[in-house]
């Protein structure tokens, strides 16, 4: 599960990079070191990028970010609506 910013601030959790500890409700842990325990498997780098590939993103989501992106790319240069309509093949003539 990843929490977001602002449920660590509702659930009064303190994360501290300078002083590698984590307090909640008046207690504090260390952080523990990614390579202290040879115990747990390390993840490779491409096990990692599997893991967080835009594959896992849901399709909603790729649809909004793909609409987004088409929306952004547009050029809002001069057209021909004559032609464009001429074009449209959900036109009907008349409609044209």
């Amino acid at each position: 599960m990843i929490i977001g910013r602002d449920i660590l601030s509702i659930l009064g959790i303190d994360i501290s990079f300078k002083d590698e500890t984590v307090t909640w409700d008046h207690v504090t842990v260390p952080m523990k070191d990614y390579n202290s325990d040879d115990k747990i498997p390390k993840s490779t780098r491409s096990e990692l990028k599997s893991i967080l590939s835009p594959r896992d993103e849901p399709k909603a989501t790729q649809e909004a970010t793909n609409c987004t992106i088409k929306i952004l790319d547009s050029t809002y240069k001069k057209v021909d609506i004559r032609k464009v309509a001429d074009e449209a093949s959900s036109l009907n003539d008349q409609a044209k």
